[in-house]
């Protein structure tokens, strides 16, 4: 699961070549392995990754956030 904070930066942009590598990333090496650069193409969002099932969570957790994705695995 992947939850997401809305914070200020400054005018990002990524091109479509690190778009590609992103998504290769995600697929060669999965979540954990991929959080940092997942953080540096979101520069206005923070990103946490949470490996426990989501079942065990309360709804306050997922209302700290903005944004919530759970990926199959």
């Amino acid at each position: 699961m992947i939850c997401f904070d809305m914070i200020e930066k400054e005018d990002p942009v990524i091109s479509e070549e690190e778009a590609a590598q992103y998504d290769r990333q995600i697929r060669l090496w999965g979540l954990d392995a991929s959080l940092e650069r997942a953080q540096n193409l979101n520069p206005m969002v923070e990103v946490h990754a949470d490996m426990d099932r989501v079942e065990d969570k309360s709804d306050e957790f997922f209302l700290q956030f903005d944004a919530v994705s759970k990926a199959r695995g």
